[in-house]
């Protein structure tokens, strides 16, 4: 079962059980707050997935997709998603490790897992290239990579919402969830305030689509 943008958008409300950050601790992230926005990095990864599987679409459709979006996704995963979203959750893994030695004993495939989305990425990533650089490409061996990184990052961020954040919720103390935002912050170069240029065409589809599901 694949994670949807209103699936994780319900776990983000049943998540919001700390209450809002009152004077005397102005400046400390609250478990909430650290885990609200590790699930708001999932809906906006779940729009990338959507806008791919668009893409997609068009090339089923023996049309040629937007490269620039394709590559652009590819480059937000490698760039933002693997260097600090990624780091983020291993470190709640280890602060876990310490709480709950038996809970996140059947968590250590996340490790795993972050290993196996950068893999698929760097090779998918290596196919687009290949494509912008006019070499020959066949459309199965796209269309494999395409599918493959679309199920398995789908398939992770259902286990993370499912199982990891859950358990983390639980287990882990005001002091551990600070120290791990304290560690990791990092300004989203795509949904944060302001897009990078290299991510404007990239941003400028998301709205499309958007606007095309709202009127749907």
């Amino acid at each position: 079962m694949s994670m949807t943008l209103e699936a994780i958008q319900v776990r983000i409300e049943n998540t919001k059980t700390v209450p809002p950050v009152g004077p005397e601790v102005q400046g400390e992230a609250t478990m909430s707050q650290v885990l609200t926005a590790l699930h708001a990095d999932h809906v906006n990864l779940a729009r990338l997935l959507e806008a791919l599987e668009h893409q997609l679409a068009v090339f089923d459709a023996g049309e040629a997709p937007d490269y620039e979006i394709v590559s652009g996704i590819l480059d937000y995963c490698l760039g933002y998603q693997d260097r600090f979203h990624h780091p983020k959750e291993d470190a709640i893994l280890v602060a876990l490790e310490r709480r709950e030695p038996e809970a996140a004993a059947n968590l250590r495939i996340l490790g795993e897992e972050h290993e196996k989305l950068a893999a698929l990425t760097r090779q998918f990533a290596d196919v687009v290239q290949q494509i912008l650089q006019d070499q020959e490409v066949r459309r199965d061996w796209l269309d494999e990579n395409a599918r493959n990184f679309l199920e398995f990052y789908r398939h992770h961020l259902e286990w993370e919402e499912s199982e990891f954040f859950p358990k983390a919720l639980e287990a882990l103390s005001e002091d551990d969830w600070n120290a791990i935002d304290a560690r990791f912050a990092a300004a989203d170069p795509l949904f944060g305030a302001e897009t990078e240029a290299r991510f404007e065409r990239l941003a400028e589809e998301l709205l499309s689509l958007d606007g095309e599901s709202r009127e749907a």
